[in-house]
């Protein structure tokens, strides 16, 4: 909690000051709990997550709290099924009055921190995964396979009808197959990954609720982009063609759709394979070549698998006990004029 005698911008003090004390009281708590029993046998254990975040920037406010339950079924050490329920409350506001997508757009470095809807939100979802892990090794797999499946159910709504943030009711599909094939008993191996993820809307005006929205780029997904900063295939299409109306007389450029104007770049559907080849150094270290595939569309109903964004690469690994370090650097094979030629990446563990 910052006094007001150290606040010496007079506008951020008008904003604090406005802000009732649980708002002022910057936190963020989080409790896990782990019932390793609880009647039904020593393979159902059940995790409960309590979530308590207040964040206040100079320009805005956040507010998050959330509680999850989580029960498991895990027969054996490769297998392991869930079903949870979680409940949150978001509450995210922009102090001088904007909406979050325009301050996202004068500010994108705060777009992960701002994937809520404006004003006051409650978002109630149900969901089930299920996990089948072949790996010889979780963090820097050579031989085995990996399957998982997830489907989750969530219903948003604003808590105020003054909010314009129209009701969320879809279901949330997504799944990865991964396999791994070894060449030499060095670690010289092939690692094949196809992630793919769709939300599929419930009633008619549903939109997803922005964090439950597939974001591509990063080191999980398509090295050549800075984290998950490719924009849907079919906004981007619209922005090319806009591109070429810009200069048609007569046409307003402030009608035309450009890559800083999207604010959230998420998708509802979601496409990634992957393939890489790990290459043994000689004791802790390893290399690899790479290249990885992808795209999302905001409208599934625009699909195309044959449009796919690739990058290729090459990187430096280390053997560490916590896991391998990874250092990774990716080409953007096809860039379009808003993006970046190529992207470096820094990780602990491989796919």
């Amino acid at each position: 909690l910052l006094p007001d005698f150290l606040i010496f911008d007079p506008v951020v003090r008008e904003h604090f000051q406005a802000l009732p004390l649980q708002q002022r009281l910057e936190r963020q708590d989080s409790v896990s709990v782990e019932f390793p029993e609880i009647g039904l046998g020593p393979l159902f254990p059940l995790g409960v997550d309590l979530i308590d975040v207040r964040d206040n920037s100079r320009d805005f406010g956040l507010t998050k709290d959330a509680g999850i339950v989580t029960l498991s079924y895990r027969p054996t050490t490769r297998f392991v099924t869930q079903i949870g329920g979680s409940l949150e409350r978001n509450d995210a506001k922009i102090f001088a009055g904007d909406t979050l997508a325009d301050y996202i757009i004068q500010h994108p470095n705060f777009g992960p921190r701002l994937r809520v809807p404006d004003g006051t939100t409650i978002a109630v979802a149900e969901r089930t995964n299920v996990t089948w892990d072949r790996r010889d090794n979780p963090f820097n797999a050579t031989r085995g396979t990996f399957a998982f499946a997830s489907v989750e159910h969530v219903h948003a709504q604003p808590v105020a009808e003054t909010v314009n943030t129209p009701d969320s009711d879809f279901l949330r599909l997504q799944s990865r197959i991964a396999g791994y094939i070894p060449f030499t008993d060095r670690g010289l191996a092939l690692a094949l990954s196809v992630r793919w993820g769709q939300n599929v809307q419930l009633i008619s005006g549903s939109k997803t609720y922005p964090d439950r929205l597939f974001f591509l780029g990063g080191v999980d997904s398509l090295r050549g982009f800075l984290q998950e900063s490719v924009i849907p295939e079919d906004v981007a299409e619209q922005i090319l063609a806009d591109a070429k109306r810009a200069h048609t007389p007569g046409v307003n450029p402030d009608s035309l759709l450009t890559a800083d104007k999207v604010a959230i770049r998420g998708g509802d559907l979601l496409l990634n394979p992957r393939a890489e080849l790990r290459i043994p150094l000689g004791g802790v270290f390893q290399t690899a070549v790479f290249l990885d595939a992808g795209n999302l569309w905001l409208d599934p109903k625009t699909v195309d698998p044959l449009k796919l964004r690739y990058a290729a690469g090459t990187g430096l690994r280390a053997t560490t006990p916590v896991g391998p370090l990874a250092l990774d650097i990716g080409v953007n094979l096809d860039r379009r004029e808003w993006e970046d030629p190529f992207a470096v990446h820094f990780s602990i563990g491989l796919f």
